[in-house]
């Protein structure tokens, strides 16, 4: 599916969740968590005060989903991306530190 097309119906009716792994899987890299909650708004054409009343229940969604991890940071992708081997906590904190640099850099722009 392309999700650049905005007037696709199938996006207006899929829940948020739904399009952040749409999303990621399009992208085929991990993304900051605003970055993914903007581009579902986008898709879903939320007005503000829906993206204001959806914004917790999509991060609670994130963390829930088991397609999702957190690589630290607020960076999120997706756990099919990694092997088996790094889902552990070990796993976890090398890629987290992988991933330090690059949120600092993104710190200056905010």
């Amino acid at each position: 599916m392309n999700l650049n097309k905005k007037e696709n119906q199938a996006t207006e009716k899929m829940t948020l969740i739904e399009l952040a792994n749409l999303v990621l899987l399009e992208e085929k890299e991990q993304m900051a968590f605003s970055d993914l909650f903007e581009k579902v708004v986008e898709l879903k054409k939320l007005t503000d005060e829906e993206k204001e009343r959806n914004l917790s229940q999509f991060y609670t969604d994130l963390n829930m989903d088991g397609r999702f991890v957190s690589l630290g940071s607020n960076v999120w992708g997706l756990k099919q991306w990694f092997p088996l081997s790094q889902m552990t906590d070990k796993g976890l904190k090398e890629l987290k530190k992988e991933y330090e640099g690059w949120h600092e850099s993104l710190e200056e722009y905010e």
